[in-house]
């Protein structure tokens, strides 16, 4: 008897996006795909029901639908059962490599992947059980670095390919675009100190980071700094509104500095700890572009009006200007053309078999060494319990000798 089995569906590419700047960033991209190439593929946004994430990924998934997309909630059965061409992700998470199916694993940047928190970003090129088939970055600078583990290639920044700086009008007071991250709501805050001291000079402009909005740690602490805003941008909204609204961006770790950087707003830092985010010797971008002297940087918040206003200076300026063409050289006539020519190298198969192969043994040689390195941790942390266990014991042990050693003492003066 023939059994006829039911065909794998089979889509193109997954699409996994857990935030609302991720989606931004390659929305472009997502539109062409759909209406241009007619190419298949599944738009994934995770569920975190009641956890740190919820709003986060619930905003998201609005976001996105609300953008003409369809979309699917969490990795479901059927999902697991579909084959892919591409998964495309801001992260190559080891889950997703073992969850999907897909041939090719490709990773974009939201950001400019300079490695300003180099004890994430680099962290994670090093100890994923796979690194990724692509990773496509905007920065040039890091592009060797990110090739010892995988192929990267340039890509332009989607978001701000028809960047249009706003012009003031005579008498208006420059803007001032603070741009905070979510890591050290605590010390941002430390800006109202003086606030209205830089508010006689500049117009004072947000742009909700998502978990600084979303997240309830961060809540209370952002609601205080929105309302001394002139202007407060939705996160809905992406970076491009505020930076062509901006005239000087003051920025804390946030990479927001560096794609200020990338379309030429001039930029200055304000932070408690300026390399926090370095990794082993290697450091954040911002600690080198401040040693260099490219950028000014305080963590007192009386010396804030001083660094921006020396940074709208001439001499500043035209340092900067020449920061901004050595750290973002490329540019690029057809923007979606160049990740089309990039996703095709992947959707057409273009790669020899030896890639597959070389490919194959690097993959059992990383897992390899996680299974043994588990295989290790879990003897260590037997061994560890053994010595607690056996430490243990003889703390008992020797309590119960002093006890018998009182009572015989006691007996002994007792008998006296």
């Amino acid at each position: 008897m023939t059994i006829n089995k039911q065909p794998v569906e089979q889509k193109r590419l997954f699409v996994y996006i857990e935030t609302e700047v991720q989606f931004d960033a390659i929305m472009p991209l997502l539109i062409h795909l759909r209406d241009v190439r007619k190419i298949s593929f599944d738009i994934i946004v995770p569920v975190d029901e009641n956890g740190e994430n919820m709003e986060i990924y619930n905003e998201t998934a609005k976001l996105i639908q609300r953008s003409g997309f369809k979309i699917e909630r969490g990795i479901l059965d059927r999902i697991k059962k579909r084959k892919y061409q591409i998964l495309l992700s801001s992260y190559i998470y080891n889950w997703l490599y073992n969850e999907i199916k897909a041939k090719y694993f490709i990773q974009y940047a939201y950001g400019s992947y300079y490695f300003n928190k180099p004890n994430w970003t680099v962290d994670r090129l090093l100890t994923g059980e796979y690194m990724a088939d692509a990773v496509l970055s905007h920065a040039v600078g890091t592009q060797d670095a990110v090739n010892v583990v995988s192929k990267s290639y340039i890509t332009p920044e989607l978001r701000f390919s028809d960047f249009r700086k706003k012009v003031r009008k005579n008498g208006e007071k420059p803007t001032l675009f603070f741009v905070t991250t979510y890591n050290d709501m605590a010390f941002a805050v430390r800006l109202l100190e003086v606030v209205d001291e830089l508010k006689k000079k500049y117009r004072l402009i947000f742009h909700g980071h998502h978990r600084a909005v979303h997240v309830h740690a961060n809540k209370e602490l952002t609601e205080r700094l929105y309302d001394k805003a002139d202007r407060v941008y939705d996160s809905e909204q992406t970076m491009k509104a505020p930076l062509e609204d901006a005239d000087i961006v003051l920025s804390d770790n946030s990479s927001a500095f560096l794609e200020a950087i990338s379309v030429g707003i001039p930029v200055a830092l304000f932070s408690r700890n300026l390399n926090a985010f370095k990794y082993r010797e290697i450091n954040a971008i911002q600690y080198d572009l401040v040693q260099n002297g490219d950028i000014l940087w305080t963590d007192d918040p009386k010396k804030l009006l001083r660094i921006l206003d020396q940074t709208l200076t001439g001499p500043m300026l035209k340092r900067q200007s020449e920061m901004s063409a050595k750290l973002f050289p490329e540019k690029f006539s057809d923007p979606v053309g160049r990740y089309m020519e990039i996703l095709d190298i992947y959707l057409e198969d273009k790669l020899p078999p030896e890639y597959h192969l070389v490919k194959k043994y690097w993959v059992e040689r990383i897992n390899g060494l996680v299974i043994g390195n588990d295989e290790k941790r879990d003897r260590i942390e037997y061994l560890e319990s053994e010595m607690a266990s056996l430490l243990g014991i003889g703390r008992s042990a020797r309590l119960l000798a002093s006890n018998i050693k009182r009572h015989i003492m006691k007996g002994e003066k007792g008998n006296r």
